[in-house]
């Protein structure tokens, strides 16, 4: 049956052997080549290097650095892929397994030409990389060009493929690059080629194995896909290429300033970054402030990104361009201080100066902007007969010399008194209250108002801010002015219906202030750009009024919510209609849906926006500069790792906000125009007497305010006095005093416990707030947890030093593998503090500690997050530098560096 020969050698694996032999003496020879070649020489870095520097200077403009570290970065993996660098032969696999056998000789042809017929092969090989660039460079938008400031603050991060114009053209460009003639005359880019006919296969809707041959006709190119995204393209056809990260890179994106003042809409599910967003968005904000002068509102009903902001270091007075003379704060829970808002003092002496027509407008709008406020103050739509009312009395308390909220209750419970005011009015008004006001018919409406007024004294704060004599924020001045204006309507003070009345009046002076700017010429309008989280609190149908009011004098508002079901239809469709900037990430597939037409794009898109470790992904779209919505990257903790102020620059800036825009409690107008008998105080329980009875929600509900008991048959008066010699005692003294009843710190110290929890969890970590020491001896300010214990937080605000070498001394019992002690202090007082501490420390425990600022609280955290776990890839046959793999991203960041380096050395004239 078998040649006695061949019998034999397959007995004995004699034809085995000499096909190895000769395998091994054309490995030989092939190297032979190789070494008399140019290859050589030169590492794949090289060409890489040298084809990316001749297509940036073939271009016709030059696109970024990193751009071309990219460019550099694909060619080099594409060059290495050919088999022409360093190579170690697997002798043991070639001579044992076939397929490894003849993969390996395949190779060995391959690279036998590329030794031998260098010139030929080099030319075609750059002719076809350097005529896709070229594609590529020529569709690169406008923020692929010039230098890239990776810490400027007013850009976010987008990919490259959602910036192009037509995606599919560019993903099919270089799908296409193996396809070239050349390419299959001189064998190159095989390795390219197979992974893209599988590609190919996968995207047409066949199995990867099938023979391509026979499904050729009914193969999809990108262009003919519908309904797919870019990212989705690119996942397609260029799943494994060396290409994709071109496409993939984080370009810098701003979005246009004019397009601001068309209003940007924000919604953010939960946790999911939409104050982290904002928060970017100021901070560019602040940082612009300084150079051109724009004005800032920020109106927030939590407190924390107040807190945040009015304690950022460009509120030094000693850095150059400081915006500390341009705060002002607002601060319900100010109790000491409150926010002198008058709201009938509306500075309209400069009214005078205008031209009829414009004063007409100017006063029409305060007008209107109390008709508003009252509607809010009623907690409903006006009645017909509350807003015939209203119209005339905001005009009369206009005439009223140093009115405030005291004396409408007054003009509404007997407006007699007031009837020289009333004759000084003109046309209607004065007409209205010589034949209507007096009479039977309007004394139910005047009734419940008066009710209703007296309901909103009710809440401290707002007697407090709303009864003194002078209005102290001049909105239109702050606005020209270029203020930074920061309102907290604190909602756990005062409410959400408080809450909402403050912001709803802030809102309408800002809306008021802006119709003002009708009488400046348009290029004397400094920008303004107003912030608003929760903004579903304080908007109503007047809403589109307000957008449409804003844009025309250059006043831009960035509104933010959680969900579409917290807006009514008619605000929905105004703030959908009259926004030209929509920012969409972590909603629910039902609000996907809702939203999906409103940025060009599809549901599947926005449910896609995830949060990807130290990231947050939002789905934007720009009215005439994007397509369709494109992926927004947003840092988490931005704004966390940005300098801050010392606690003597911080309370020095407090001080000077309180002198300007803030009364006492001595300012406070104290109700006497009617009688103050305990009598009358019994008779009249239900609130519409002269002295506002007792309320929930006073100012004993404010963190760090001590309690103000009101015992039974003390007057208003007597409880103002009790907290005026509050707001007497030294600011040390009430420190000490308020963090001894708050126990576990005070406002600073919960700020920064809140800081380290929210950085150790961007960073995978678990973090617990005031955890249990194992041995049960107290607690540490913040435990970071990873797989078990990984580093004890104790913090320092006020505490004195006994006390924390008592804490550090509990943490080192804990056995903690690292502890950090936060020293939120000035630089003499943390000196003494860590001298301090130190003596404490044994020697050998003295690695475990590390004394921190509150500005290297990021970088602490950071260093705890784990490493990312390597790749590594095994080849058959042989041991290559190359493939289509990625290295670990620590060597990936420091090549690019390298790259970068490289290529902008060799870019300079």
């Amino acid at each position: 049956m078998f040649a006695g020969s061949d019998f034999k050698n397959l007995l004995f694996g004699g034809t085995r052997d000499r096909e190895l032999r000769d395998t091994r003496r054309q490995w030989e020879s092939t190297q032979a080549a190789w070494c008399a070649s140019a290859l050589a020489t030169r590492d794949p870095e090289d060409f890489a290097l040298e084809l990316a520097l001749i297509a940036a200077e073939r271009a016709q403009r030059r696109p970024a650095v990193p751009i071309l570290v990219e460019v550099a970065t694909a060619i080099e993996a594409i060059f290495r892929a050919e088999s022409i660098g360093d190579i170690e032969p697997r002798w043991d696999r070639i001579g044992n397994e076939v397929a490894v056998a003849v993969e390996f000789r395949q190779m060995l042809s391959r690279r036998r030409g590329w030794a031998q017929g260098f010139s030929e092969r080099y030319a075609a090989f750059s002719r076809i990389l350097l005529e896709s660039m070229s594609a590529v460079f020529d569709a690169l938008p406008e923020s692929c060009f010039g230098h890239w400031d990776k810490e400027a603050s007013d850009t976010f991060e987008v990919i490259l493929l959602d910036l192009l114009d037509d995606p599919a053209a560019i993903i099919d460009r270089l799908f296409m690059v193996p396809y070239d003639d050349d390419s299959f005359r001189l064998d190159l880019l095989w390795q390219l080629r197979e992974l893209c006919a599988t590609n190919m296969l996968i995207a047409s809707g066949f199995q990867p194995d099938t023979n391509i041959r026979e499904v050729q006709r009914k193969l999809v190119r990108a262009p003919d896909q519908k309904g797919k995204t870019g990212a989705e393209l690119a996942e397609l056809y260029l799943r494994g290429s060396p290409f994709r990260p071109l496409l993939e890179i984080p370009v810098p994106f701003r979005i246009p300033e004019e397009v601001r003042f068309e209003h940007c809409h924000i919604v953010g599910g939960t946790g999911h970054g939409k104050t982290q967003l904002m928060q970017k968005m100021i901070h560019a904000d602040l940082l612009a402030a300084r150079e051109d002068g724009r004005s800032i509102i920020v109106i927030d009903s939590q407190g924390d990104l107040i807190n945040k902001l009015v304690q950022l270091d460009v509120f030094s007075p000693e850095n150059l361009h400081s915006l500390a003379e341009r705060l002002v704060l607002i601060d319900p829970a100010d109790v000491e201080y409150p926010a002198a808002l008058n709201l009938f003092d509306a500075h309209l002496d400069r009214v005078r100066e205008y031209s009829a027509a414009d004063k007409e407008r100017v006063l029409n709008g305060v007008v209107e902007l109390y008709e508003l406020f009252f509607g809010a103050f009623l907690g409903a739509e006006l009645t017909q007969k509350q807003g015939v009312v209203f119209k005339y009395l905001a005009r009369l308390m206009l005439a009223v010399p140093e009115a405030t909220i005291h004396t409408l209750m007054r003009i509404m419970e007997d407006g007699r008194p007031f009837r020289s005011y009333m004759d000084q009015l003109d046309g209607s008004a004065r007409y209205f209250f010589e034949t209507e006001f007096f009479y039977t018919s309007f004394a139910a409406t005047k009734k419940q108002i008066l009710r209703r007024l007296w309901g909103v004294l009710s809440t401290p704060a707002f007697e407090r801010m709303f009864t003194q004599k002078e209005n102290k924020l001049d909105l239109f001045e702050a606005m020209n002015g270029g203020k930074i204006i920061l309102v907290s309507t604190a909602k756990e003070l005062l409410k959400r219906e408080g809450s909402q009345l403050l912001g709803r009046f802030v809102i309408a002076m800002v809306s008021q202030a802006a119709l003002e700017r009708s009488t400046m010429k348009e290029y004397m309008r400094p920008s303004c750009f107003v912030y608003v989280d929760e903004a579903q609190e304080y908007f109503d149908a007047s809403i589109e009024t307000i957008l449409t009011q804003a844009r025309k004098y250059r006043v831009g508002l960035t509104l933010a919510h959680q969900t579409i079901d917290q807006l009514s239809p008619r605000l929905r469709s105004a703030m959908l209609a009259n926004t030209s900037i929509k920012c969409v990430g972590g909603v629910s597939a039902k609000d996907a849906r809702t939203l999906a037409e409103e940025l060009r794009t599809t549901p599947e898109f926005i449910e896609g926006m995830k949060r990807r470790g130290p990231r947050s992904e939002f789905a934007v779209w720009v009215k005439h500069h994007t397509g369709q919505a494109i992926r927004l990257s947003v840092p988490l903790g931005f704004l966390e790792k940005q300098p801050t102020l010392n606690q003597e620059e911080y309370a020095a800036l407090l001080e000077q906000n309180r002198r300007r825009y803030c009364g006492t409690l001595a300012d406070v107008e104290i109700p006497t125009w009617a009688k103050q008998s305990e009598e009358t105080q019994r008779k009249t329980p239900d609130g519409t007497g002269i002295l506002r009875p007792p309320s929930e929600g006073d100012a004993h509900n404010v963190v760090g305010q001590p309690e103000a008991k009101r015992v039974e048959g003390e007057s208003v008066r007597e409880v103002l006095r009790s907290q005026e010699r509050l707001a007497a005692l030294p600011t040390s003294e009430l420190r000490v005093t308020t963090d001894r009843q708050l126990g576990k710190g005070g406002r600073q110290h919960r700020y920064l416990q809140s800081l380290v929890k929210e950085l150790a969890e961007q960073a995978g970590m678990k973090a617990t707030i005031e955890a249990p020491v194992p041995s049960g001896a107290g607690q540490v300010d913040v435990l970071l947890e990873r797989d078990g214990p990984v580093a004890a937080v104790e913090i320092s605000v006020t505490t004195p030093v006994e006390n924390e070498r008592d804490n550090l001394r509990k943490c080192l019992r804990g056995r903690y593998p690292r502890i950090a002690v936060v020293l939120a202090k000035s630089k003499k007082a943390q000196t003494s503090y860590r001298a301090a501490l130190l003596e404490i420390i044994p020697e050998m425990e003295r690695s475990r500690v590390t004394f921190l600022t509150p500005e290297q609280i990021p970088g602490f955290v950071a260093s705890l997050a784990p490493p990312p776990e390597p790749t590594e890839r095994i080849v058959k046959g042989y041991r290559v530098k190359g493939g289509f793999t990625q290295m670990a991203a620590p060597d990936a960041e420091a090549r690019q560096e390298a790259l970068a380096k490289l290529i902008a050395s060799a870019l300079e004239p």
